[in-house]
């Protein structure tokens, strides 16, 4: 976004621009904001309006606030793309959530409980192993793809050699689900987040509370921003320090450690990571995703033992355990 655009759609003149998070940002008359691309519809977005509304009544505080532009509309479009922009408040922190991001998390959780009515679990691990399955069958069809090509390139053999083993991680996931379907118990729904990792929330100052973006929010099960925050913590005794401090807020029940288990399983990180890779082809950086890819595939064996201990510790008297997870490394 150039400064003669910001001004003709916001009337705002940027002071400093800024890199907060992964999106462009500015400062303006001691205020910070930042464009954020949005690809869902405008109903999806009147939506999340809505939960952010809801929360604040609940006295979630350190929320992005949408800014309309000065024809009144709350999207624009640049370089072909649409963007919202948020005003981020600077909010004096009350507590230091440094090392226990897990804590934060289960009162964001508490406070989006009860944005629906309570359904059956089995909603979210069914809906989970459906578009699990819609993404493998996609990289089935990229597989077969690249196996035809005359000259394949590093990253093309790279694919071909590690996908029938992920294929078999995430068939793991789905049978997991499966077989805990038996059973199914009520429960809330959160708003949850794409993919919440220990950067998803804004930092606009460390004397501040980070800063929530409506646009990463979705409707799912807890245990979707657990795994995911967790997958990226490498750190066993901190990760269940943050565990422990998450369930002391937020309660799991056994079924929701099933699903958390479950959604461990899963190889997000990899999978994501091939489908950036082929569904644009002719981008500049796949160089370095296939850096990403084979440090992923390097550091497979920690992850599966990572895995391992987080059974054994979190889930000792689970009698269903992939034996495969207990052989020796890869």
């Amino acid at each position: 976004m150039y400064d003669h655009h910001l001004y003709e759609r916001y009337g705002k003149k940027a002071e400093e621009w800024l890199r907060i998070g992964p999106y462009d940002g500015f400062e303006s008359d001691g205020e910070y904001f930042v464009f954020v691309p949005f690809h869902e519809t405008e109903e999806r977005w009147k939506e999340k309006w809505q939960w952010a509304y809801y929360l604040e009544q609940q006295g979630e505080r350190a929320l992005a606030q949408a800014v309309p532009t000065v024809s009144g509309d709350m999207m624009t479009t640049f370089a072909e793309e649409f963007y919202l922009l948020f005003r981020l408040p600077l909010i004096q922190k009350e507590r230091d959530w440094n090392d226990e991001e897990l804590g934060a998390l289960a009162l964001f959780h508490e406070k989006g409980r009860a944005i629906s009515e309570t359904v059956l679990d089995t909603y979210f691990s069914e809906r989970w192993c459906h578009w699990w399955d819609v993404r493998l069958q996609q990289l089935e069809e990229w597989y077969k793809r690249v196996r035809k090509k005359r000259t394949q390139s590093s990253l093309d053999k790279f694919f071909m050699e590690t996908f029938p083993y992920y294929v078999g991680r995430t068939e793991n996931a789905i049978q997991w689900f499966k077989r805990k379907a038996s059973s199914a118990d009520w429960v809330h729904g959160v708003i949850a987040h794409h993919t919440f990792t220990p950067s998803t929330w804004l930092a606009v100052s460390e004397h501040c509370e980070y800063v929530k973006l409506p646009t990463d929010w979705l409707y799912d099960h807890p245990t979707r921003d657990i795994a995911e925050w967790l997958r990226h913590e490498e750190n066993i005794k901190k990760m269940f320090d943050n565990l422990s401090l998450y369930e002391h807020i937020y309660p799991l029940t056994e079924r929701s450690r099933h699903f958390l288990f479950g959604r461990l399983l899963f190889p997000y990180e990899y999978i994501h990571t091939i489908e950036e890779t082929y569904q644009q082809e002719a981008m500049e950086d796949r160089e370095g995703l296939e850096v990403k890819l084979q440090e992923l595939w390097k550091k497979e064996p920690a992850t599966l033992e990572k895995l391992a201990h987080f059974l054994r510790a979190y889930m000792p008297n689970e009698e269903d355990v992939p034996t495969w997870l207990f052989r020796p490394s890869m």
